[in-house]
């Protein structure tokens, strides 16, 4: 017998990977509708609908066990505020920049989803051009085991992602998936990846 999406839901909230994928996979035709609707234009130009639905499907995974479901379609509506912040945030960020600083406003979310991307970018640096650093060399090694731990799937996606730079299209392809899939994978693997460093105590 099949669950309900309620059940789907209760599961998700209690930590199950899989039916929460399957109801953001429900989701996600609505929820790019409303963000492709909603996108300012000035945004449009750096970046697309599936960049802020992967953030926002992202930041689902983080915060999934504080959702409360209240009343008809509270999922969807929670994703859409998500998603509605989260293009705000971009916004402000872009704004910011414009004006030659950098918005010091940021959640501890948003503040640690760019410690991972940073501390990413500096394995990959550092794995092209090592440091001579023995303090640098020791984290590097650390973010190694922390990226080896993961599921080779979401290492895999992760490492074309924000090792190669390669783009989610192309990225996807080669891992012979749909781009909704590879955007899954990076999901799982950043929030693993993510407890993986705070047991390292490499967030900064």
């Amino acid at each position: 017998m099949e669950k309900s999406e309620n059940e789907h839901l209760q599961k998700a909230i209690a930590g199950d990977i899989p039916d929460l994928e399957l109801l953001l996979e429900k989701q996600s035709p609505t929820l790019t509708v409303y963000i492709e609707r909603h996108l300012p234009q000035e945004l449009r130009t750096v970046l697309e609908p599936q960049d802020i639905l992967q953030d926002t499907f992202f930041e689902a995974f983080r915060r999934i066990g504080q959702f409360k479901p209240k009343g008809g379609h509270a999922f969807y509506r929670w994703l859409v505020t998500i998603a509605r912040n989260r293009i705000k945030y971009v916004l402000r960020e872009k704004l910011a920049l414009k004006r030659g600083g950098k918005n010091a406003a940021q959640g501890d979310g948003e503040q640690e989803d760019e410690s991972t991307v940073k501390l990413l970018q500096e394995f990959a640096v550092y794995s092209k051009t090592p440091s001579q650093s023995a303090a640098r060399h020791e984290a590097m090694a650390a973010v190694e085991q922390c990226l080896a731990r993961l599921p080779d799937d979401c290492r895999e996606a992760i490492r074309l992602l924000h090792l190669e730079g390669l783009g989610a299209q192309e990225a996807a392809a080669l891992m012979n998936r749909t781009k909704h899939a590879f955007h899954m994978l990076c999901y799982r693997g950043m929030q693993a990846l993510r407890i993986e460093l705070r047991s390292a105590s490499l967030y900064l």
